[in-house]
């Protein structure tokens, strides 16, 4: 009786430990590695199928291939798969023969550092109850609700059956918008009608993954805002203007201690809006480009690069060998060696174009 109660503890143990796994916050998305097969996991809500970025890792049988307009406008293929084997059992959700889409192949030279390998997309989501504490950074999945449930606030979802997309309304500044819901997305809320934002302020120009392809974009940061959904204010006051669609990105999540993700039954779950995060909070960032160059990925137009001429897409060189070679040595990583570099010297490094 001992040696079986024991061998059930171990199982017990084994499937808590599998159950939850720590997440990290790559390029402000959920990022889950698993350590075995390096595969890396994200979370794609704005789309029904599983996206890949195919590595090399994963192993897949090709089903097809789909039209689709680049933005473009040029028509293009998109090769669809099925996925050969479990690849996510380790964190609890069963990929196995899934319908997936590669986003990005080996051969392309679009720089793929900040995407997880896999963004499972609504059709995998909704069959898992999703749960992520911000606080300790871990993540499981569950089979029902917490007891806790009635601490956090509901996010009630509309579900488009067409292209099985999920969306949310929320009252802003007194009017009502609907905003689509897209966990692949590093912004928080983006609105793309400015006139009804209040009180305006710095402007970002980025480089950003859009439809296949890599586009220079603009972001304005508005604060002052009233945001509530239903009978629950939101306390993060801040909405970023981008002219395309109204977003809720997934730093708008970060910003809570516990969300629930039960897509199955149009919900999203959040408890304590403990802090504010903001995707846009740097004055600049750099990229690693196809030929091995540094180049701009990110400015902010009231910073003093901007001003001194530098824009989006600017090859340059540093002042600081050291922190070049730094950089290109460990690209995916830039954002965290130039915030070490400005601990460490109490400024920004010094940049000329090359």
């Amino acid at each position: 009786m001992k040696k079986i109660f024991l061998i059930k503890l171990f199982v017990l143990c084994t499937n808590i430990l599998f159950a939850q796994t720590k997440f990290e916050y790559n390029n402000y998305i959920y990022s889950i590695t698993d350590t075995v097969s390096g595969i890396t996991y994200g979370f794609d809500s704005g789309s029904d199928r599983t996206n890949i970025i195919d590595k090399g890792l994963i192993k897949y049988k090709t089903t097809g291939y789909i039209p689709f307009f680049n933005t473009s406008g040029k028509i293009k293929t998109l090769k669809t798969i099925r996925l050969k084997e479990n690849i996510s059992e380790a964190i609890g959700i069963n990929a196995n023969r899934a319908q997936a889409q590669i986003l990005i192949s080996k051969k392309d030279s679009i720089i793929t550092c900040n995407i997880p390998d896999v963004l499972f997309g609504t059709k995998l989501m909704r069959k898992n109850i999703l749960t992520f504490d911000n606080k300790n950074n871990s993540f499981k999945v569950i089979s029902k609700l917490p007891d806790d449930i009635s601490l956090y606030h509901k996010m009630s979802l509309k579900r488009n059956f067409i292209e099985e997309r999920y969306y949310v309304e929320f009252m802003i500044n007194g009017k009502e918008m609907k905003f689509l819901i897209d966990t692949a997305s590093s912004n928080a809320i983006t609105c793309n009608d400015n006139k009804i934002l209040n009180k305006s302020g710095d402007t970002y120009i980025y480089n950003s993954l859009n439809g296949f392809k890599v586009e220079t974009q603009t972001s304005q940061k508005y604060t002052s805002n009233s945001i509530s959904h239903d009978n629950f204010d939101i306390k993060n006051d801040v909405i970023y203007f981008h002219k395309v669609k109204n977003i809720v990105g997934n730093s708008f999540f970060l910003n809570y201690e516990n969300v629930i993700f039960d897509l199955k039954n149009k919900a999203i779950y959040l408890k304590n809006e403990f802090r504010s995060v903001h995707p846009f909070s740097d004055e600049i960032l750099f990229m690693l480009n196809s030929e091995n160059n540094i180049e701009i990925g990110f400015i902010n137009m009231n910073s003093e690069y901007y001003k001194s001429g530098f824009r989006v897409g600017d090859v340059i060189i540093f002042d600081d060998q050291s922190l070049e070679e730094a950089i290109k040595n460990n690209s995916c990583n830039a954002r965290q060696i130039i915030n070490e570099y400005l601990n460490n010297n109490k400024q920004l490094p010094k940049i000329v174009k090359k």
